[in-house]
């Protein structure tokens, strides 16, 4: 309707306006067309329709303001209605809440919920209109009407909301205890909710009871002329409703609360079969629960005067399943540990690498339990505790000898690569490609299921570990006797280490690998001069001192015994040294 008005009164305006300018236009262009041109009737007559629009238009203008003025006088009535509608409903409702401060049947709090929800839906409806008219008021450009009693009944409605809400929540978590299955019951979690309901229910009995106190205080203010009776006030404080009803749910959960330690205890997820048999034997029937056991069922059996004794057992119980506990941990700890390995040069071997931090989980477990080992609560699992710490003993054992007989390989692999030092020690290359061999295998097996648990599970590894460093010491013994005799034989080698002799004996066949250890074995030698057939013909010195041999050495002639033509090197050496001596003093004397 505020459209059309809008629209009327443009068109009353602006609208008539432009129309009558427009007409004046037609008007100028036809008298000059009447002069020139003969029209026909039905012309005329839409041209004399136009001409006097305005005039008929007015008429029509008076009539749609009675219709307007007739629909805002009804719109308004409506909307007076309305808002009288919406006081006597705000009216109704706050009577409707004066009943909530009336209630205090417990049982009866699912109504209570319900009637209050019923209410906030009415209270929400009461805001919807609120905000409909307000808008329509503002369309009359009427002032907007407020209404303090909607915002002081949402304000007042509120405490009761959360109350009932409250008392429903508290009364089903009861019911859910008491009546649920009695081993799904947590004596912790318990604890720290009834401590929430009681601190919620506290905080409320408080606020209703300052409520109480203030409106008493109002109430005197307002009747300081009479003399009331203390003792009347006093009693209407006492048989007020709410706190009545907020002073018996908190006596509900303070009573409930004193079956937590029997929840506590027996409860307790450490208990086992044996230890209900315990409990069952000083009570003197069978106290194991089953599906239909509740706290209910339980709390009628009276068994405040044993609980000392339960509590005892209970401990134990949790002791033990502290202990079963940290031991199941540990297991599953290896569930996600392995073996880091990676391929060794181009052997196609894989090889251990960083288990630093499986030997430091191992050495932390095996301490553990030992220590747990040693408890008093340790019986009830000794047996499967033992057999884990003989794993872990085992797999420790099993990680020493492999990571041994791995530096031992590591060394001896290049080594024994050689065919001359297989030729020179066919005893020690045997024994070597047995180690070798089953190193193959250990490490094919390890990278297929890198796991420590499994890797280290394969039968008989531990032993063939120990076997292969037995064979690796044996080895190992056997080349220092080999590098020994070389050194007896040809003295100057104890000047070098065993992997400088070794990469000489590595490769008997090229004298040239002798060359970067001459300066240890000779002093005053830097490089020996081998012409094409390897026989060595000259020397020289650091300074670059040619000195040539009295006679040529051939290396071929010692069949890849080094040691024999560097003998040869040592004697001829000498002779060589004194024959140039001898020759400058002549050439001195002459």
């Amino acid at each position: 309707m505020m459209a059309s008005i809008a629209y009327i009164d443009k068109a009353k305006t602006v609208g008539i306006h432009q129309l009558n300018e427009r007409i004046k236009e037609c008007k100028q262009r036809m008298n000059y067309l009447l002069d020139v041109y003969l029209f026909d009737q039905d012309d005329l007559t839409l041209n004399a329709t136009v001409l006097l629009w305005p005039v008929y238009i007015n008429p029509i203008f008076d009539e749609n303001d009675d219709i307007i003025e007739m629909a805002k006088r009804k719109g308004e009535s409506e909307l007076l209605a309305k808002r009288e509608k919406l006081i006597l409903e705000i009216e109704k409702q706050t009577r409707r809440m004066q009943e909530f401060t009336e209630y205090s049947d417990l049982d009866r709090m699912q109504q209570y919920v319900t009637d209050m929800r019923a209410l906030q839906k009415r209270i929400q409806e009461a805001d919807e209109m609120v905000a409909f008219i307000n808008k329509e008021e503002g369309l009359f450009e009427w002032e907007q009407t407020e209404y303090p009693d909607l915002e002081t009944l949402k304000v007042n409605i509120e405490p009761y909301q959360k109350l009932f809400a409250f008392i429903l929540k508290w009364q089903r978590t009861e019911k859910r205890w008491m009546d649920g299955a009695f081993l799904d019951l947590n004596g912790e979690s318990m604890e720290s909710e009834v401590d929430e309901f009681f601190r919620d229910i506290y905080k409320t009995l408080r606020f209703f009871q300052q409520k109480l106190k203030k409106a008493e205080l109002e109430k005197k203010k307002s009747m300081q002329r009479r003399q009331l009776v203390d003792e009347k006030v006093e009693e209407e404080k006492k048989d007020n409703p709410t706190t009545i009803m907020c002073a018996a749910v908190m006596e509900q959960i303070k009573d409930f609360k004193e079956n937590i330690p029997l929840v506590t205890i027996l409860c307790n997820p450490g208990i086992r079969a044996r230890h209900w048999l315990q409990m069952s034997d000083i009570v003197g029937y069978d106290l194991t629960p089953d599906s239909g056991t509740t706290l209910r069922k339980v709390l009628k059996q009276n068994l405040t005067p044993y609980l000392e004794q339960f509590e005892t057992i209970s401990m134990g119980a949790s002791k033990e399943f502290s202990l079963e506990k940290a031991m199941h941990s540990m297991m599953e700890i290896w569930d996600a540990i392995s073996f880091q390995t990676s391929l060794y040069r181009e052997t196609g071997v894989s090889i251990l690498s960083a288990v630093d931090e499986i030997q430091t989980i191992l050495d932390d477990q095996i301490v553990k339990t030992q220590t747990m080992r040693g408890s008093p609560f340790i019986k009830p699992f000794e047996k499967p505790m033992k057999e884990w710490e003989d794993r872990l003993i085992r797999i420790q054992e099993t990680i020493d000898e492999w990571l041994k007989v791995q530096a031992q390989w590591l060394y001896l692999e290049p080594i024994f690569s050689s065919e001359d030092i297989m030729q020179q020690m066919p005893e020690e290359g045997r024994q070597f490609q047995t180690v070798d061999r089953y190193w193959r295998d250990i490490m094919r097996y390890c990278a297929k299921d890198p796991k420590v648990l499994a890797a280290t599970s394969l039968t008989g590894l531990l032993e063939k570990l120990q076997n292969c460093n037995e064979l690796l010491d044996k080895i190992m013994k056997g080349l220092n006797a080999y590098l020994e005799k070389k050194r007896l034989f040809f003295p100057r080698f104890f000047f070098l280490s065993n992997d400088e002799m070794l990469e000489i004996l590595s490769e008997t066949k090229d004298p040239l690998r002798v060359q970067p250890h001459l300066k240890k074995c000779f002093e005053g030698i830097a490089k020996l001069e081998f012409l094409s057939n390897l026989d060595i013909k000259a020397m020289y010195s650091t300074e670059g001192e040619h000195v040539e041999l009295i006679s040529t050495i051939s290396t071929s002639e010692a069949r890849g015994a080094v040691e024999k033509w560097l003998i040869q090197v040592e004697d001829i050496m000498l002779r060589s040294i004194h024959d140039v001596i001898a020759r400058s003093r002549l050439v001195c004397f002459h």
